[in-house]
């Protein structure tokens, strides 16, 4: 009898040890998911999605909670009606919920597993450059052409920039 109380004993050590250790397995297996998958918990306020675009514009977006911030290369006053926009800084206020949702789709989409640097090797090229400031971790996508060899993901986020922006400053492209 003896023997059974033993026997039973240690077959409940066994199992509570066998439940503890797949439990702590559990967890550790929810936390990797969760920060594959980007569910981490993130400070938006601490968060800046900056663009910027190269060939004729040389312009730049800069994201943040509050507002979308239009810098132009140079500020001019006596250019056409049409492209004035272009060469006027401007700022439009946006709602934490665009932000978040914006924040949301690039990190959804895997932006902070791509490469750094996207190359295109023909002569006539327009860069686009993401940077996406999370605390003190950046991420830097750059690509030499943002019409070729560039992942759709990274146009993609500049034209949301622009729509959020509000003021229709869609990429110009030159005849030729």
């Amino acid at each position: 009898m003896k023997h059974y109380f033993e026997l039973a004993f240690m077959l409940v050590l066994f199992f509570m040890g066998t439940a503890c250790q797949n439990e702590g397995e559990s967890n550790i297996a929810k936390f990797k998911s969760n920060t594959e998958s980007g569910n981490k918990v993130i400070d938006y306020s601490k968060v800046i999605l900056k663009i910027e675009r190269g060939a004729f514009h040389y312009d730049t977006f800069i994201v943040d909670q509050e507002a979308v911030r239009f810098l132009p290369k140079e500020e001019r006053t006596g250019t056409n009606k049409a492209d004035l926009k272009y060469y006027t800084a401007s700022t439009t206020k946006i709602s934490k919920e665009d932000f978040k949702e914006l924040i949301d789709f690039v990190l959804i989409n895997d932006f902070l597993r791509m490469e750094n640097y996207y190359e295109d090797l023909s002569s006539c090229q327009s860069d686009l450059k993401i940077s996406l400031t999370i605390g003190d971790k950046v991420k830097i996508i750059h690509c030499s052409d943002f019409q070729r060899g560039c992942p759709d993901l990274i146009y993609q986020i500049e034209n949301k920039v622009i729509d959020l922006h509000g003021k229709q400053l869609q990429r110009k492209f030159l005849p030729g």
